[in-house]
């Protein structure tokens, strides 16, 4: 009966304007990707254009690929929580519980590296808008990580209710939650969008997330 319930709930979820799937998942792990691509070739380009004026920059720099490194382990983990299979109710309270035990690690490290972000755009005052619009994507994705971490603190009531309230409640509360997902990774891929058709030069990275 429990099954039963919830892949009728997941039935419901994929009808269409109120459809979250697994879009928002798709379009976290697309952007957790090229971010990493996209922010250490700006890193290097950067580097090659500018270390020569200071070391200061050049010890910068350095600390942001050191990071970015450490980050990379971080993202991972909250993508395959996030990307986890759930079957069955359970499964699902289960993937929650994951996604929140990532986070711990995971949006510390979006907040370190957009701070590193704006030390460096004050040494390359010449690449203001490319900074302003990775800026721009990674306080989406912070927004992002936060609705992640009010639908982990929700699912937490399902546990211990009967399949019928479940089905109710996850309806009720978590898929608009799941849909606020989805409008954020929306919003990601419009930013870079918007930036591609103003000119703004970026890696080649943005630009396929903006064209998916």
């Amino acid at each position: 009966w429990a099954v039963k319930e919830w892949k009728s709930i997941k039935r419901a979820e994929f009808d269409g304007k109120s459809s979250t799937g697994t879009r928002a998942v798709e379009l976290k792990c697309v952007l957790g990707a090229l971010l990493v691509i996209a922010i250490t070739g700006s890193y290097g380009y950067f580097a090659a254009q500018k270390v020569e004026r200071s070391k200061r920059l050049n010890a910068l720099l350095g600390q942001m690929q050191a990071v970015q490194s450490r980050n990379a382990v971080f993202k991972q983990r909250f993508m395959e929580a996030v990307s986890e299979n759930t079957p069955t109710m359970d499964a699902y309270v289960s993937r929650c519980e994951h996604v929140e035990v990532a986070l711990l690690e995971y949006e510390p490290a979006l907040r370190e590296a957009d701070g590193q972000l704006a030390q460096l755009s004050e040494f390359v005052p010449e690449a203001k808008p490319q900074f302003e619009v990775i800026r721009r994507v990674f306080a989406v994705d912070l927004r992002s990580a936060q609705t992640f971490r009010h639908e982990t603190q929700v699912a937490k009531q399902l546990r211990g209710m009967p399949p019928t309230q479940q089905r109710n409640f996850y309806q009720a509360y978590l898929i608009p939650i799941k849909q606020e997902e989805i409008q954020l990774g929306e919003e990601e891929t419009q930013i870079v969008r918007d930036a591609q058709k103003a000119g703004v030069k970026l890696p080649e990275a943005f630009y396929q997330l903006g064209n998916k």
